[in-house]
């Protein structure tokens, strides 16, 4: 069977990152903060010095995605406590605006009451202007609370009014208006 091309090269550690392995929990530990995942049975980690590698137990279809899922996870884990995960939100609307008060986003964005988004902690998000930017060493949880604060106000597709991702490109609809003429 096909071996996953990319779960067959170990993964670099870079200097300054530390990572354990107990039982079935491997820790990652950077300049940015300490990350824990529980790893599926079907498949084992080994350090070495040359990096992490994912072997997997047998050559089952599941087995073999579960060893480049792990494979990529742990990537993502090692990224992360060096150099963190951001995505950048953007608001467009008139009077639409956003702040940050505390572990709390505050959004008007044409509703009649501000809507407010409680976050995680381990997470930084900054509003400059009409943009929301989201940090976090977790790459999961930066793109989830993105997800979530995306979804509160989803651009519509007549005047682009509403909360998008700064790479979004959205496609605009001719309103009836112009289908008349």
């Amino acid at each position: 069977m096909a071996v996953s091309r990319l779960a067959r090269k170990p993964i670099p550690i870079p200097p300054g990152v530390t990572i354990s392995l107990r039982d079935s929990t491997l820790t990652v530990s950077g300049k940015l903060g300490t990350l824990t995942r529980t790893l599926a049975p079907e498949v084992s980690v080994q350090i070495t010095p040359s990096g992490v590698l994912v072997l997997r137990q047998d050559d089952e279809k599941s087995s073999r995605a579960i060893q480049g899922l792990t494979w990529s996870l742990i990537r993502n884990m090692i990224q992360g406590v060096t150099e963190g995960f951001m995505r950048s939100l953007e608001i467009n609307g008139p009077g639409y605006k956003a702040s940050v008060r505390g572990n709390t986003l505050i959004l008007s964005v044409g509703f009649i009451h501000p809507l407010e988004y409680s976050f995680d902690p381990s997470l930084k998000i900054a509003v400059k202007e009409n943009r929301i930017e989201v940090f976090g060493i977790d790459k999961e949880k930066v793109g989830h609370t993105s997800a979530e604060i995306r979804s509160l106000r989803p651009v519509e597709p007549y005047k682009e009014r509403g909360i998008k991702y700064v790479d979004e490109k959205v496609r605009r609809k001719v309103s009836k208006a112009a289908k008349i003429a």
